[in-house]
């Protein structure tokens, strides 16, 4: 079978965990069929969206230059010329399927190419950018988003995120920003936006997330199969209505050639701490660094090994150091590991978000290694809690040291956690798990599509910015666990967000999925027809309640705003 394998960025010019699990997945695929890949560059010297072609570890790397002249969100997830330029390379390759490993950089009408094309696709999700617009589900103060998939939520970090590009220019703050990184003043307001009440009136910004949303959510639909390497990164977009019933969860492998288990270092003292990994703050390096300056009185080193991007960021957490047995050993490479594993007793891995496949867990394991790691994500997916490694309260300084503490003191917990070590999963088999996937998508692909008709709500209120407009309307077209998605009708006066929302319901092609009912007429032909399948009134939307009398003495739920999307899908699981 001919397969295309698509990712954002490719090694050796990029090396961040999809691009690396991206490469081994290409190479093992490459021994049972005929792959190629395509992928992302950033080259200011060449003409955007031209071609780069390239012979990397003997498998064709098609690059499409790609260097961002004209940032735009909703170029983000639908570029048409990108899709264009793809859609020539599919008519020149003509692939049997594609697989995607991740669409940013790129964009999600990708798979509309393929399918309008008649080739079957499938889709890994490798983390949170379907359901969250800064990927991570991490606000911009580096705190856990408290309510994943609210519009509201989702609004205040794209303030947050316009509010650090004016404050912070020039400096890398991906994820977000610490406290002592800031000034006191700018971090007050940076806390502010996250505020209840404290947002400034962003209504535009909803309507485009809101909308932007829907139309993600639209293309998990035309995938032909889904897979997630984490049952959390499932559960969490099912839980959202994003696929539901159709992700199946396929855990990661990785190549373990050169990570045979490796002669362990005499049994502590000094018990030997690494961390391995990408110099960042989402990945908690002053975490560890914190809980070890606790620790200057015990035999415990700490070495990390990693470079990022961030030198602020690196040069903040070099500040921060106080115990002279923390040493910072610079980059590596894969081949590096060996020693380094087999130079150390545990692998700590400090990561501050949802952390969905790590890699390190499983290189660690493949060596033999046990893993210090946070209870969070799919992290307890991935280490048995006093079996093969310890798990600690995320964040937490003193929770880390606490854990570093007892492996110091209990002689026999180190030992117990190495015996406890399984096999990890390589990479022929994984491969192996995912042709069966790809069997299906193929079969699902000849399949003629479903005739279920979609549900529908009636907004009732005016298009205005002061009324929650904006908000209601995104919560309506993201609401609806069951498929296919629903179709939004609008009753009400124009407002200032009617041109913003035409603007943007033509430029995301979703004219058909915000409807105007203009008319007493229609109105009528809307109820004749059998909806809608629920009812949500803006606050002022229905002088003296008659539309909303009339709705409910035909048997149509009512909400009355502000609500949320998880209120609306109640409704809706209980609707006819």
């Amino acid at each position: 079978m001919k397969i295309l394998q698509v990712a954002h960025g490719y090694p050796p010019h990029s090396l961040a965990g999809v691009e690396v699990y991206t490469r081994w997945f290409a190479r093992t695929l490459a021994s049972r069929h005929t792959v190629r890949v395509f992928s992302t560059r950033h080259l200011p010297d060449r003409d955007d969206l031209s071609f780069l072609e390239e012979d990397l570890d003997g498998i064709p790397v098609t690059f499409l230059v790609n260097n961002f002249t004209d940032y735009d969100p909703i170029l983000e997830v639908r570029h048409p010329e990108v899709a264009e330029r793809f859609g020539s390379f599919l008519d020149r390759i003509r692939p049997d399927l594609v697989h995607f490993q991740h669409l940013i950089k790129l964009s999600t009408t990708l798979l509309d190419a393929c399918k309008s094309r008649g080739i079957p696709t499938v889709l890994t999700l490798h983390d949170y950018w379907f359901l969250c617009p800064v990927i991570t589900l991490v606000q911009r103060d580096l705190t856990l988003c408290p309510s994943p998939g609210n519009l509201t939520a989702c609004t205040r970090c794209e303030t947050a995120t316009s509010f650090l590009n004016r404050e912070e220019a020039g400096t890398y703050y991906i994820a977000g920003m610490l406290e002592p990184m800031m000034a006191s003043d700018r971090w007050a307001a940076l806390q502010g936006i996250y505020r209840a009440g404290a947002t400034p009136d962003s209504a535009v910004s909803t309507l485009r997330i809101g909308l932007i949303r829907r139309f993600m959510r639209d293309r998990l639909d035309v995938a032909d199969g889904l897979a997630s390497p984490s049952r959390f990164l499932k559960d969490i977009l099912e839980n959202h209505g994003l696929a539901p019933g159709h992700i199946r969860h396929l855990p990661n492998g990785i190549e373990t050639n050169a990570l045979k288990p490796v002669d362990r270092p005499p049994a502590p003292p000094p018990l030997r701490v690494l961390y391995l990994g990408t110099i960042n703050k989402h990945k908690g390096v002053h975490v560890l660094i914190e809980a070890a300056n606790r620790l200057q009185d015990l035999p415990i080193e700490v070495s990390i090994y990693g470079t990022g991007p961030d030198t602020r960021y690196d040069a903040y957490i070099r500040s921060l150091v106080e115990n002279p047995r923390i040493r910072f050993g610079g980059r590596y490479d894969r081949g590096d590991l060996p020693a380094l594993l087999g130079a150390h007793h545990v692998v700590a891995m400090p990561s501050i978000w949802y952390e969905n496949y790590p890699i390190v867990i499983r290189e660690s394991f493949a060596a033999g290694v046990p893993v210090v790691a946070p209870d969070l994500g799919a992290i307890p997916e991935a280490i048995r809690e006093g079996r093969d490694g310890l798990l600690y309260e995320a964040g937490k300084p003193e929770a880390l040291a606490r854990v570093l503490v007892r492996l110091l003191r209990e002689p026999d917990l180190l030992h117990r956690l190495e015996a406890g070590i399984e096999p990890v999963l390589g990479m022929e088999e994984h491969v192996g798990r995912y042709e069966g996937l790809y069997e299906d998508a193929l079969k699902r692909q000849a399949e003629p599509a479903g005739g279920d008709s979609p549900l529908s709500i009636l907004l009732c209120g005016p298009a205005d910015s002061r009324a929650g407009f904006a908000e209601a309307l995104g919560n309506a077209l993201v609401a609806g666990q069951r498929r296919p998605r629903p179709e939004v009708y609008h009753l009400g006066e124009s407002g200032d967000l009617t041109a913003p929302l035409a603007d943007y319901l033509k430029r995301l092609d979703l004219e058909g999925a915000v409807l105007p009912v203009e008319s007493r007429e229609s109105m009528d032909a809307l109820l004749d027809a059998g909806g809608p399948d629920l009812a949500v009134f803006l606050e002022g939307g229905d002088p003296g309640d008659k539309l909303r009398l009339r709705l409910e003495s035909a048997g149509i739920p009512v909400m009355i705003t502000p609500l949320s999307t998880e209120e609306m899908n109640r409704q809706l699981d209980h609707s006819p």
